[in-house]
Parts: structure tokens; C-alpha cells; sequence
């Protein structure tokens, strides 16, 4: 896959510059923090437009000792049965759905799922009858803005690892480096606090939403309808 090779190439170049160790993932000058996974791409992302969702951290490192490959991640995420899936993958299925119904002919599914009126993580549990025929997470694919994680964090709750190690360079790397290789159709940013982070980012060709981070805790949010709503209402 022509992207993950270019990820790739600039993923060493950030770790050269950041001075990470390519295969433990650590970070020189940061005991306990490390790089905790090259970012997911969807194996048929591209085939239908080109949708990324940026979360806010990893909340958990996935593989101590080293780092989470793009195969290995591809795994965890496309491969995996939907009622296996977290509040977050869930979400960003239904929100991939929503996206992907007129051009793949989804939205006969969309629509039923929106009116059950059941949350993303349980639809995905209890109405398999109601899902695609496809798997929407394979037309998308999904970065974490802040790119470091506590080494060994079990748990994906709290904000530990919302902040920035080295501000600038971490900034242009998604900004000016990753965003371009993704060259993306739309960007979804998971959790309402990108609004502030964000609010002057525009990019040709691109449409961009903000929305509430799908395992958020609130009155309704993790229904798809109301996770859908409440990101274009922030248009």
C-alpha cells in the first residue's frame, strides 16, 4: 500500500528528529513515555472518498515494550468483530456510516439504525441485522493527535496523556506532514475540545467537523443519531 509505505518514510523521519527509538517506541529525555502505534488505515481506504478521524490520545499502550504496527493495528480495528468493538470504535463505525451511506448505498442502514434509538457499542452487540454489508471502518482510517502514551497504561480513561512533549514539532508533524500524506476528503476530530485546537484549520478539499468523542459520557451521545447531530451542529 503505497500510503503506509510513504507513513512510513515520515514516520522515521519524526522519530529522527524527535530522537524515538524506532523499535521500543521511547522517548529520549521522557522516562515513561513513549510512541504507542502508527496510525490505522483501512484496507480499502481511498475506494470510496477518504475519511479520517483524528482521536485525542491512545488512552492505552497496545503493545509494551515496542510499537504497534500498521498490520497489527489494521487487526485490532478492521478485523475484529463489530460487537467486540469499545464505545470509541463503535462510534467511529456508525460515524464512517453515516459518511459512506450515499456513495456505497448504505442508506437504508443508516436509517434504521438512527430511528432503533439504541447506542453505537449496542447496535453493533444486538443488530447485526441491521448493519452494511461491508465493514465501514475499511473505507477509513484513524490517527491520534497526541502521538505518546505513559508506557504500560492499562487504563484508556483520563486525560494523562492529552498534552504535548515538545509542542511545535508535534504540532506540524499532524498540521503539515501526516495530514497532507492522508490527503483526506473529510476529518472527523473526536472530542469537542478540537474546537479551540482547530478552530482556524482549513484545508482545500477538505471538510472538516468536530464532534464529541464517541465514549463520551452525556445525554444521548453515544447514540448515532445524536453523535451525528451534535457534529454537524457545530458546523
Amino acid at each position: 500500500m503505497a500510503l503506509e509505505r510513504n507513513l512510513e518514510k515520515i514516520h522515521t523521519r519524526f522519530f529522527e528528529e524527535m530522537r524515538i527509538n524506532p523499535g521500543t517506541g521511547r522517548l529520549d529525555g521522557s522516562p515513561g513515555k513513549k510512541f504507542a502505534t502508527y496510525p490505522y488505515i483501512g484496507s480499502k481506504y481511498g475506494h470510496a472518498g477518504k475519511i479520517l478521524f483524528v482521536g485525542q490520545d491512545i488512552g492505552k499502550d497496545p503493545q509494551p515494550g515496542r510499537i504497534q504496527s500498521f498490520s497489527e493495528r489494521r487487526v485490532s480495528i478492521e478485523d475484529k468483530h463489530p460487537s467486540l468493538h469499545n464505545p470509541h470504535i463503535a462510534g467511529t463505525y456508525m460515524t464512517a456510516l453515516y459518511f459512506l451511506k450515499d456513495g456505497l448505498g448504505w442508506r437504508y442502514h443508516w436509517e434504521k439504525i438512527a430511528k432503533t434509538g439504541a447506542t453505537c457499542q449496542m447496535t453493533l452487540q444486538h443488530r447485526e441485522d441491521l448493519l452494511p454489508p461491508e465493514n465501514p471502518l475499511s473505507y477509513c482510517a484513524l490517527t491520534n493527535y497526541h502521538k505518546f502514551v505513559t508506557e504500560c497504561r492499562q487504563h484508556r480513561s483520563g486525560r494523562m496523556d492529552r498534552n504535548y512533549l515538545y509542542r511545535e514539532a508535534e504540532r506540524k508533524f499532524f498540521m503539515d506532514v501526516e495530514l497532507e500524506a492522508f490527503d483526506p476528503d473529510v476529518v472527523v476530530f473526536q472530542g469537542a475540545g478540537f474546537e479551540r485546537k482547530m478552530a482556524n484549520l482549513r484545508r482545500a478539499g477538505t471538510r472538516i467537523y468536530v464532534g464529541q468523542h464517541p465514549s463520551a459520557r452525556g445525554e444521548g451521545i453515544r447514540k448515532p443519531k445524536v453523535l451525528i447531530e451534535d457534529m454537524l451542529g457545530r458546523l
